[in-house]
């Protein structure tokens, strides 16, 4: 199995912090566990994480968003650099780096800390236009809804993209899937699929009939939506196809979502087809929400799965 790609991401670009330890007692000064700090560490979180699952997977990877000008900036240039991560990022002085700590006690989350602010990602699609003049087989549109996607940046890039026959895959986390419109693929979780089409689906045939309704509404080439437990549903052409979940223990679902989405783009660049995508991809996931924490997928945890499936 070899994966690859020239693939562009665009997002929100965080850092994920573990403040790691035990906690065997409570404070005597409020009821709250006392964590003996044993280890901190920083990795990428949101489009900062596909772009990395996807230099792991071998791709070229171009990665732009917004840092602010701060630690937590520096660090992901860093971890960007380690990685071979093209560094397309933008620095806005004006808010902090995206941040989110995590307290971990017994491997356990007790507490999250966020540090953050919208920004606006208007200022790249200058240059944005100019690499996809360039050998870019795809483009991922990671979007927390932090700012950095904004319609008409959106709507912008998808343009292009069709313009050049790129395809773009989405993971929204916004219920206004307007300014998704054409995308090649969106990926999102059940509970994005509800909010986008404003309602409950209470059986897998619900699950088909919203995801069929969104693909129409909006002109999607094909709708991924992760289920969790429940694996995943494809919508592409002809019969939705489900995809049950191959996760053997679930320690962390943290970025899993990420990993779905590099490893679909990853596939395609290397001429699977969409539906063996899904199942590449659904292994992939099976995978990381093994680890504890926000962690990438790496090719040869990937080969070694697939072998032993098949």
């Amino acid at each position: 199995m070899k994966l690859g790609g020239n693939i562009v991401v665009i997002g929100d670009v965080m850092l994920d912090v573990y403040i790691s330890g035990q906690a065997h007692r409570l404070s005597p000064e409020a009821p709250v566990p006392v964590v003996a700090v044993e280890s901190k560490t920083s990795t990428l979180g949101g489009a900062g994480n596909v772009a990395l699952n996807l230099a792991h997977l071998g791709c070229k990877v171009w990665l732009f968003g917004v840092k602010g000008d701060d630690v937590a900036g520096k660090k992901i240039v860093s971890i960007l650099f380690a990685n071979g991560i093209e560094n397309r990022l933008v620095t806005d002085y004006n808010v902090p780096t995206i941040t989110k700590t995590r307290v971990m006690a017994n491997s356990q989350q007790l507490l999250r800390f966020d540090e953050e602010k919208k920004s606006s990602g208007s200022g790249m699609l200058t240059e944005i236009n100019g690499i996809l003049e360039g050998d870019v087989q795809a483009v991922i549109l990671s979007d927390y809804d932090k700012g950095i996607l904004s319609s008409d940046l959106v709507t912008s890039i998808i343009t292009q993209c069709k313009a050049k026959r790129i395809p773009v895959f989405v993971d929204p986390k916004q219920s206004d899937w307007s300014r998704y419109k054409g995308a090649t693929l969106i990926k999102p979780n059940l509970a994005e699929l509800e909010s986008a089409a404003e309602e409950k689906a209470k059986t897998p045939d619900d699950i088909v009939r919203l995801a069929i309704k969104m693909k129409c509404k909006y002109n999607f080439g094909s709708i991924l939506v992760t289920m969790g437990p429940q694996g995943m549903l494809l919508l592409n052409i002809g019969s939705p196809q489900f995809v049950p979940t191959r996760a053997k223990e679930v320690f962390d679902v943290s970025g899993a979502g990420d990993t779905v989405i590099a490893t679909m783009a990853a596939c395609v660049c290397s001429d699977y087809s969409i539906s063996e995508s899904a199942q590449i991809a659904n292994a992939a996931a099976g995978i990381v929400v093994g680890k504890l924490g926000t962690k990438s997928i790496t090719l040869e945890e990937l080969k070694e799965t697939l072998e032993v499936v098949c």
